[in-house]
């Protein structure tokens, strides 16, 4: 995908300087192959979306609405198919929601978990 690998997780270091080193480089070291692969084996052999129906506890899913990546439609399914699968779709937002909104990231697992935590107690 990306030619020039060393310079963009360089590039990577310089517009993300909050995030830790690695994480801030890895985002630049994906190829083609290695997403396709990912894909293949975990995704599409795998049949992650089966494994939702055997999980005894709740999911929230989380996806932007310009990601190109993920098949909303499918989301939207599993939550509609599952009583303790739930779906946020935040507009005006891409693949890599921890890294352009850590702050919502982080909100919206804190949300969770004290919904989760008012429902245990």
């Amino acid at each position: 995908m990306c030619e020039h690998h060393r310079l963009a997780r360089w590039l990577g270091r310089l517009l993300r300087p909050e995030l830790p080193r690695p994480l801030a480089e890895d985002r630049f070291k994906h190829t083609y192959r290695s997403y396709s692969q990912t894909l293949a084996k975990v995704i599409l052999a795998a049949g992650a979306a089966s494994w939702i129906e055997d999980v005894a506890v709740p999911i929230h899913l989380v996806a932007g609405t310009d990601d190109d990546l993920l098949d909303r439609l499918l989301l939207g399914q599993l939550a509609e198919s599952y009583p303790h699968v739930s779906l946020s779709l935040w507009t005006h937002a891409e693949h890599e929601l921890p890294l352009t909104h850590p702050a919502r990231c982080v909100a919206e697992i804190q949300q969770l978990r004290a919904s989760l935590l008012m429902q245990a107690g």
